[in-house]
């Protein structure tokens, strides 16, 4: 990420913060406590998953992830980490490529005025492996992202799953 990248990030995740805080402020102007208390509470999940990101210590990843989170528009990147002391710095390149090739694809094949959310659950479901899962479930060409997955070349072994509705993928990466 370069200076220019940098600070239009930083700008991006500035004005996410002046809206969380504008709306709050709303809530508080009508009285209304109990959607302040929620809103707070969303907050907090979201600056938790942030911090379980960075504690992977994949600097790289976590660039690409938060990237993605804040300053696209039309593919845009919804996260959780279901992780705890478990770090993916020797893997952190690697890794961050085959999560760009995955958005690569999504990107290519999706229609010019579609917008796309891409899920990503990070889960330590064994002892020395980390899982990521990509859910898409608003993409126009199910069949024709699935055909794409398929002939990826990765790393990391992918998984398509098969659903009519949403298409689903994984793959399991080493961890410290």
């Amino acid at each position: 990420m370069n200076a220019e990248e940098a600070v239009r990030f930083m700008q991006h995740y500035r004005h996410d913060l002046m809206n969380h805080l504008q709306i709050i402020h709303g809530y508080a102007s009508m009285g209304n406590v109990k959607k302040i208390e929620e809103k707070i509470v969303d907050i907090i999940h979201c600056y938790n998953m942030e911090r379980k990101l960075m504690h992977l210590q994949a600097n790289e990843f976590c660039l690409w992830v938060m990237k993605h989170a804040y300053m696209y528009v039309d593919v845009k990147l919804e996260y959780d980490i279901h992780t705890e002391g478990k770090r993916i710095e020797s893997i952190d390149q690697i890794l961050t490529e085959q999560c760009e090739q995955f958005l690569a694809v999504v990107k290519k094949l999706k229609l010019k005025d579609e917008f796309i959310t891409v899920h990503l659950v990070v889960k330590q479901e064994q002892k020395d492996w980390i899982t990521m899962y990509f859910s898409v479930s608003e993409f126009f060409n199910h069949a024709q992202l699935k055909e794409q997955l398929h002939r990826l070349e990765t790393h990391f072994p992918l998984t398509v799953m098969d659903n009519s509705d949403i298409v689903e993928c994984s793959f399991s990466v080493p961890c410290n």
